[in-house]
C-alpha cells in the first residue's frame, strides 16, 4: 500500500440533481453527506458508520472481485474435469490451474520432479505478458486502486473519476512493469528461469520454506541453482520507475515500501502456487463425492 495511514481517508462522490450539489465523504469511521442549496444556504445530513462497518469495505470489495471471477475459475474447472477423465495422471502431475482461485494468473509453475528444459526468450516474454494482461488482473487493480481511492493516498491525484483513473493506472503500472522486468526482459538477459518450480512433496513447513526459498535462489537456463538476480533486480527497477508516477511518495523508505511489496507478494504467490493443485484436487474430490 502508498501513502500515510494517519491521513484521514476520504472517497468524494459528486453529482448533481435538480441542480443541487452533493458531495459524499467515505472515511474509515464515518460517512458523511453534505448538500448545499444554490442560494448560498448549507444543510447537512451525517451518518455514522461503527469502524467495523467502515473496515468491511475491504472485505466487500473483495468479494466482488472473486464473484465477477467465478464465471473464470468455473470455466478452469470444467476444463481440469475433462482433462482428469481423458487421461490418467502421474504422481507429480498437477491439475490444470491457469488461474489460483479463478483471479491470480498462475502460468508460469512447473513440477520439480520432471524433466528440466529450459525456455526461449519468447517464452519468458510470453510468461510475463499472461500474468500481466490475463482478465481477472483488471479487476483486482481496480480493487486496489479503490482501496487506495478510500485511503487517500497519493493527495495530489485528487478524487472522483479522475482521482480514481490515475490510481487504477499507478496500481496496474506497479503489477504490470514488476511483471515484465521479473519475469520476463531480466530473466532473458540473466539467462534465468523465471517459474516457479512445485515440490508438491513433504511436510507442509517444508513445502512453504522451499516456496519462500526461491525467492531467494532460483534456477539458471543451465539447470543449476542460484541467486535470483531477476526477482530483485525487478522489484528494485519496478519501484524506482514508479516514482514517475507517485509525485507523493518519492522518498526513500517510499521506495523501500514498495520494494518490499513487490517481493513480499511474489513470496506469497509462490506459497499459493505449490498449494494450489492440493486445494484444488480436495474440491473435485467433494464435488465427485456430492454426485
Amino acid at each position: 500500500m502508498h501513502g500515510e495511514t494517519g491521513l484521514e481517508n476520504h472517497l468524494l462522490i459528486c453529482t448533481t440533481q435538480r441542480h443541487v450539489p452533493r458531495e459524499l465523504t467515505v472515511t474509515r469511521n464515518t460517512i458523511s453527506a453534505v448538500a448545499s442549496k444554490e442560494s448560498g444556504g448549507a444543510g447537512m445530513r451525517e451518518v455514522i458508520l461503527s469502524p467495523a462497518r467502515a473496515h468491511r469495505l475491504e472485505g466487500w470489495i473483495l468479494t466482488l472481485v472473486l464473484f465477477v471471477s467465478a464465471p473464470l475459475h468455473a470455466q478452469d474447472v470444467i476444463a481440469s474435469e475433462d482433462s482428469h477423465r481423458s487421461s490418467s495422471a502421474a504422481v507429480h502431475a498437477g491439475i490444470v490451474n491457469n488461474r489460483i482461485f479463478g483471479v491470480l494468473p498462475n502460468y508460469r509453475t512447473m513440477d520439480a520432479h520432471a524433466q528440466f528444459s529450459s525456455l526461449t526468450p519468447q517464452q519468458k516474454l510470453s510468461i510475463a505478458v499472461k500474468d500481466s494482461f490475463d482478465r481477472p488482473v483488471y479487476f483486482i487493480t481496480g480493487a486496489y486502486a479503490l482501496l487506495h481511492q478510500a485511503k487517500n493516498e497519493n493527495p495530489s491525484f485528487g478524487q472522483g473519476f479522475a482521482g480514481y483513473a490515475k490510481r487504477y493506472g499507478a496500481t496496474y503500472g506497479d503489477m504490470a512493469i514488476g511483471n515484465m522486468l521479473a519475469e520476463g526482459f531480466l530473466p532473458v538477459l540473466t539467462h534465468e528461469d523465471p517459474r516457479y518450480f512445485r515440490n508438491g512433496e513433504g511436510s507442509t513447513h517444508s513445502r512453504i520454506a522451499g516456496a519462500l526459498k526461491q525467492i531467494v535462489i532460483g534456477r539458471k537456463d543451465s539447470g543449476r541453482w542460484g541467486f535470483n538476480f531477476s526477482e530483485f533486480l525487478g522489484g528494485a527497477a519496478a519501484a524506482g520507475i514508479s516514482n514517475l508516477y507517485y509525485p507523493d511518495s518519492r522518498t526513500a523508505p517510499d521506495n523501500l515500501k514498495r520494494f518490499a511489496f513487490q517481493i513480499g507478494g511474489d513470496a506469497i504467490s509462490n506459497v499459493l502456487k505449490e498449494f494450489w493443485p492440493n486445494i484444488k484436487q480436495r474440491l473435485f474430490e467433494r464435488r465427485s463425492q456430492g454426485k
